[in-house]
């Protein structure tokens, strides 16, 4: 009974208990009460008949009418008696089977009355019911009956009754076993998964089955935390992988400088030197952790941001009037389409921010002297279409699928400034406002990065 199995299994059995007691007892009450007024009206009849015969005939006339109504077969199951004013008995039937009877009448209706009374008699298996009839002058009529067959149908009944409650119960505790086992599989399934996630397994999600609403919303629930636990540890991996092999080159090259400026005689400007460059590498290696942090945490879903009313256009002219001088430097045309009135959405200003700050820096960086890049913007339906396209060295198509994972950098761009970090950050920044980013680029050419974003609601759950 400790299990939630074997309680749902009692408790069917005792709700199929209390239903066929019910249903017994429902049934009894309807029988009895319909066979003991079959019995009071047969009884009644017969006694009218008497007094008549009595009223018309006399009492010996009554005397002869009783013992014809009563054959030998009969006269253990009926007999009749007629007392005196005095309460003698002046005739009677057949009491050979009746020696147990009480000399006088255990009940006297009050004249012109008649009284019912239910007898143990010794001797007799079952109940008698007895009328007691006012008859004319005083005198009074007694019939007694014992219903034989109405005791014996009663005893079926119980008999049938115990049959049937054995195999309702039964029936009942097997029905409840089937019901709640079937309707717990996919709590057993969720704790064969937790016993796996015990062992470090987290990537066996629990099938849904069709074991309800209730149970199927649990393991759709419980899917979606492991998934996000094996996104954190793959997070986690990942971090850890990246920081083990693409942090060993810079701090390879400090270690360099330093040891190279130490192994040999050096003036202060060369300590300075030095000490000047290894503080850069460090500026940038605090620069590279961090956005390796930052990525792992939006991929990862652990980042809260908290959305405020932007109007996307209005940042695109911030954006484009701070990288107007590296614009101006390289003649690289800087152009802008946008539509008269406000692109407004909710989100988080400093990220996205920073989002089309890599995308255009990006678009500087690989475009060559006298290019052009474009930046647009464009409401669509529910959400705004963002765009920044370049005339610059392009990406091949091979290369396209990779260009967002963290460090990758295509062929062309090795021979630039830059860690491989920018493109995957707007990823993460762009999903982590329920967005899509996706590239169009032709080597040689230039390339084309769309940004959707959702305009959602200020109120809106999905930002929670």
């Amino acid at each position: 009974m400790k299990t939630l199995k074997g309680r749902l299994v009692l408790w069917y059995a005792l709700l199929f208990t209390v239903m066929a007691m019910g249903v017994f007892f429902y049934i009894y009450t309807i029988l009895v009460h319909d066979m003991g007024r079959r019995v009071d009206e047969e009884l009644i009849d017969d006694a009218l008949e008497i007094v008549d015969i009595f009223a018309e005939s006399g009492l010996q006339a009554t005397a002869r009418e009783i013992h014809l109504e009563v054959d030998e077969e009969d006269h253990g199951r009926v007999f009749y008696r007629i007392f005196s004013p005095q309460q003698v008995v002046l005739a009677a039937t057949n009491l050979e089977s009746w020696q147990h009877l009480a000399i006088r009448p255990e009940k006297i209706p009050e004249q012109g009355e008649m009284n019912f009374a239910s007898l143990i008699v010794p001797g007799h298996e079952f109940k008698v019911r007895s009328i007691y009839r006012h008859m004319q002058g005083g005198y009074l009529l007694q019939i007694g009956f014992e219903p034989v067959e109405n005791g014996r149908l009663l005893q079926l009944f119980y008999e049938s009754f115990g049959v049937a409650f054995a195999v309702l119960v039964l029936s009942g505790s097997f029905l409840g076993f089937l019901i709640s086992r079937r309707a717990l599989k996919g709590i057993d399934r969720l704790r064969e998964s937790f016993e796996r996630v015990g062992q470090e397994n987290f990537n066996q999600p629990v099938a849904v089955g069709r074991e309800g609403l209730e149970i199927e919303t649990l393991i759709k629930a419980y899917n979606q935390m492991q998934q996000r636990i094996q996104t954190l540890i793959e997070e986690l991996h990942n971090v850890t992988n990246n920081i083990a092999h693409d942090l060993r080159s810079p701090i390879t090259r400090i270690r360099g400088m330093a040891e190279t400026t130490l192994t040999s005689p050096q003036s202060v400007p060369a300590y300075q030197e030095m000490t000047g460059n290894v503080v850069e590498e460090c500026d940038n290696l605090v620069g590279m952790i961090s956005t390796m942090l930052e990525i792992a945490e939006a991929d990862a879903g652990v980042i809260e941001i908290k959305p405020v009313r932007l109007d996307i256009s209005a940042m695109i002219q911030d954006v484009s009037e701070l990288f107007a001088p590296v614009a101006e430097d390289k003649k690289i045309d800087l152009l802008l389409e946008l539509p008269a009135e406000p692109l407004l959405l909710y989100g988080d200003k400093t990220r996205l921010q920073r989002a089309l700050a890599n995308l255009l820096d990006n678009a500087l960086k690989y475009t060559p002297r006298e290019g052009k890049v474009t930046l647009s913007g464009i409401r669509e339906d529910s959400q705004l279409h963002v765009s920044v396209e370049d005339t610059g060295i392009g990406i091949s198509a091979k290369e396209q699928k990779y260009i967002f994972d963290r460090f990758y950098r295509v062929d062309l761009s090795r021979s630039t400034h830059g860690n491989g970090l920018g493109l995957s950050l707007v990823k993460s920044i762009v999903f982590l406002h329920h967005g899509s980013i996706k590239v169009i680029s032709v080597e040689g050419k230039g390339s084309c990065f769309h940004l959707y974003l959702p305009i959602a609601s200020v109120d809106s759950s999905e930002w929670q």
